[in-house]
């Protein structure tokens, strides 16, 4: 036998009772977790419970453990490959080779919550320039922090009441600067801009 499903040994006689209990049929070799399923047109059968990380699939059709990765058609910004329920337009898709795509439908946004006071979302090139990937980091409830640099080739602009550089606590926009060395000297110094 090899998991198939049977009836239990009850001797020359059956009484009513063992007719009706839940105990008269058992699996060969059966443990807590296995799961039975039709091995043929006429023979039901056990698969042992699998292993952490694996999912059910399909075997020369019949159902077998695996954590072979899950393939997905390519899809597209309208059709993504993995969707949500009543939301077939936002999700997933393969843009071209090597390229993951994220599609939200209208004026959707894409939104990372956390219950943590710190997280960060790190995103990574590949190992073979490992030293340009980045991370975005909440430091605090109001600010976050980029943990790389970046090189900006169209136009920078700030909207913010407050800036500070080379790690210089923001302040406000420097008015009623003398235009004079001392003046924007401060000026300077009170940016990060340059040193006392």
């Amino acid at each position: 036998m090899a998991g198939e499903l049977s009836h239990i040994d009850v001797g020359s006689q059956l009484s009513k009772t063992e007719w009706e209990s839940i105990t008269a049929h058992a699996l060969d070799g059966q443990t807590t977790g296995d799961i039975i399923y039709a091995s043929s047109s006429s023979q039901l059968s056990r698969i042992a419970i699998g292993s952490v990380g694996n999912y059910l699939g399909v075997v020369g059709g019949i159902p077998a453990w695996t954590n072979t990765p899950i393939l997905l058609a390519d899809g597209a910004a309208d059709a993504p490959a993995w969707g949500f329920i009543n939301d077939d337009d936002s999700g997933v898709y393969l843009r071209s080779v090597g390229l993951l795509g994220l599609t939200v439908a209208g004026t959707g946004r894409v939104g990372i919550t956390s219950t943590e006071a710190r997280f960060a979302v790190k995103v990574s090139f590949g190992t073979a320039i490992s030293g340009t990937d980045f991370s975005l980091e909440r430091v605090d409830a109001s600010n976050l922090r980029l943990t790389a640099g970046f090189e900006i080739d169209g136009d920078l602009n700030h909207d913010g009441t407050k800036v500070g550089f080379y790690g210089t606590v923001p302040v406000s926009l420097q008015t009623g600067v003398a235009v004079s060395a001392a003046g924007l000297h401060a000026a300077l110094v009170n940016l990060g801009m340059i040193t006392a």
